[in-house]
């Protein structure tokens, strides 16, 4: 099983709703929207509507295609895939405010500008905009095509997450579980700025490298080799330890999903 580092265990019952809202019918959209079906859940999605072209069909027979207003009513979490430009409109408009403390995924990335004079701020400002809402910084960092297929070279991909509501958080960590998805915690939302940072780099890698939406994040350790073997150019060894191995007492906070 894939292990989480985070402060607090999951609490049983985490992940309480069965319906999942996505707002976003984009690439990313419609393959979470396709990998959060996949286990059973029921998912509403919305996108915003271009008059000129026909809504094309839901990705799977349990993605239920409905107006925005309901995905902001019923769902939680509720996964914010669009543009982050639309999802500010849609803030000031006040069509998010309805979040009565449910937990909002926030999976956008800020123009590399920043917003509100905050170099990337889009996770800090939404909690700001949206104080009924307990914001989480997640899926920020992962590419739509690894939706469905999270493993790199056979291991899972790490998802940091950040925000200030524990139990929020650990309703998104045991979510990111069940989509096959490593979940680390990070810290409060005020670190949502270096997971933004963190993806705008990868994609810039992706994008130089012409890897097409294939790299994906993973977290290791780093050990000292053993003394006997230290000497000039021994270094250290970078060790891809598996999930098996943190069982909670080699690392504080290391658990199992």
């Amino acid at each position: 099983m894939p292990t989480s580092i985070r402060p607090e265990p999951v609490p049983p019952g985490a992940v309480t709703s069965r319906t999942i809202g996505v707002l976003g019918r984009g690439r990313m959209g419609s393959a979470l929207a396709r990998a959060l079906a996949l286990d059973g859940r029921r998912v509403l999605i919305a996108g915003r509507r271009d008059p000129a072209r026909p809504d094309p069909p839901p990705p799977s027979a349990r993605v239920h295609l409905v107006p925005a207003a309901t995905v902001v009513a019923e769902a939680d979490p509720l996964v914010l895939v669009l543009p982050f430009a639309a999802v500010l409109e849609l803030a000031r408009a006040g069509l998010l405010q309805a979040g009565q403390g449910r937990t909002m995924v926030d999976a956008t990335n800020p123009p590399a500008a920043g917003v509100s004079g905050h170099p990337r701020a889009g996770g800090r400002l939404l909690a700001e905009l949206l104080p009924q809402w307990h914001v989480v910084k997640a899926l920020n960092t992962v590419p739509a095509g690894m939706l469905g297929r999270p493993v790199l070279d056979g291991r899972p991909v790490t998802v940091p997450l950040a925000g200030d509501h524990p139990p929020a958080k650990a309703q998104v960590a045991a979510l990111l579980c069940e989509l096959g998805f490593v979940p680390v915690d990070v810290g409060g939302i005020d670190r949502a700025p270096a997971l933004e940072s963190l993806a705008d780099l990868l994609m810039a890698i992706d994008s130089r490298h012409s890897l097409g939406g294939r790299l994906g994040f993973q977290l290791g350790l780093a050990e000292p080799m053993p003394a006997q073997n230290c000497g000039p150019g021994s270094g250290t060894a970078l060790l891809r330890r598996p999930a098996e191995a943190f069982d909670g007492s080699s690392a504080p906070g290391a658990l199992r999903c």
